[in-house]
């Protein structure tokens, strides 16, 4: 972890971050400061019924983004796309956090996450 902000320079103290455990943030800024060797998974989420995908926005920035998130350490990709998926399902009031997950990989078969229990532990 860089000890300092690579914004201002000011150094960084760890702060609780909901869903994400301890993070590197910056008083100064007022911003969190991911590592930047993280690996980060980022994924469309489509309502099926209506063709409309999902956009957030993270960390109280104006613009709209896919899901996406920072993979922790020793977390499986399809984990923590499970994660993410379930924390803005459950903090954007979607639907989606009660049923199931589908995860398409192009060189992978179809695999299956229920989001319930994820949805459940983080609301």
């Amino acid at each position: 972890m860089s000890s300092y902000c690579t914004e201002c320079g000011t150094l960084l103290v760890e702060k609780e971050l909901e869903g994400e455990g301890l993070v590197p943030y910056c008083e100064k800024c007022g911003q969190y400061r991911f590592p930047l060797y993280n690996v980060a998974v980022s994924m469309i989420v489509i309502d099926e019924s209506t063709g409309k995908i999902l956009l957030i926005q993270q960390y109280g920035r104006p613009v709209y983004i896919l899901v996406a998130g920072y993979v922790n350490r020793g977390e499986k990709l399809e984990d923590a796309a499970v994660r993410e998926i379930a924390f803005h399902c459950v903090h954007h009031d979607v639907r989606a956090a009660a049923g199931s997950l589908i995860i398409r990989q192009s060189h992978r078969k179809f695999r299956v996450h229920d989001c319930k229990a994820r949805a459940a532990k983080i609301a």
